[in-house]
């Protein structure tokens, strides 16, 4: 790791001096998030290898990679709980930070397992068209015609067993989404000053409403929110993030 100038030390020592209780507290709750973020680090890498592999493996896909995939969400569950949702401090740059590398830690582990799980409700999808079923609703969304598909018992058995997996899925992703969602309302500072951070919130906000409405119907496996409500999944949102982040370490003099 490369080390500070002593330029950086002396002026570190000028910011920890004027605001030592601000930045302390700051940096337990940074130390904290880094912890956390960590300790799952390696959960997240397996997720992902295995979801791979199922999507690979389609219909031989085996019951232990699937007993795996969810053992492992249920701990990286367990460990995001502890990271909870707080409010920061819009004028302290150390919390803007903060804010920004908990929001990033959602929505990438969100949407990483969401694009795995289109990938495996797309196959699903043509697999059930070549076998001459067709789906007549008009929304453009692929939740409604899987819906349909499924209410109309169109499906066999194997394709039973995808649909009730992506299905779970969801349900893990509504964790994630839930959290991030949680952050934007507790933070509408942030929001206020960013279009994006705004669409964000409306994506998150649209999402869980239509959850709330299917997540007890069995039909539903999938909830998607961009191509017939709206509010899809804000473009540059993570480049705009990740600007962010790099500014504010900058300017805390994080950087190296």
């Amino acid at each position: 790791m490369q080390k500070f100038s002593q330029e950086q030390l002396k002026d570190l020592e000028h910011i920890i001096k004027e605001n030592e209780e601000q930045i302390k507290n700051s940096a337990n709750s940074l130390s904290k998030l880094l912890e956390i973020t960590g300790s799952v680090a390696n959960k997240l890498d397996e997720i992902e290898d295995l979801i791979h592999q199922l999507a690979k493996l389609g219909r031989s896909e085996t019951d232990q990679i699937k007993e795996r995939i969810a053992e492992l969400e249920n701990n990286l569950l367990a460990e995001i709980e502890k990271l909870g949702v707080s409010e920061f401090d819009y004028t302290i740059p150390s919390e803007r930070l903060l804010f920004y590398l908990k929001l990033d830690y959602f929505l990438r582990n969100a949407h990483s397992i969401f694009l795995e799980q289109n990938k495996i409700a797309h196959t699903l999808y043509r697999d059930i068209l070549k076998k001459g079923h067709q789906a007549t609703t008009e929304k453009k969304g692929l939740d409604y015609p899987l819906y349909e598909l499924h209410k109309n018992n169109l499906m066999d058995r194997d394709d039973l067993k995808i649909f009730s997996y992506i299905r779970g899925v969801t349900n893990d992703i509504e964790r994630f989404n839930w959290y991030a969602k949680e952050l934007l309302m507790k933070n509408n500072k942030f929001v206020s000053k960013s279009d994006l951070l705004a669409k964000l919130k409306i994506h998150y906000s649209t999402w869980h409403a239509k959850y709330q409405i299917y997540k007890d119907d069995p039909n539903m496996c999938l909830i998607y929110v961009g191509p017939d409500q709206n509010a899809g999944f804000p473009k540059g949102i993570d480049g705009y993030i990740d600007d962010m982040i790099s500014q504010l370490k900058r300017e805390i003099k994080l950087d190296h």
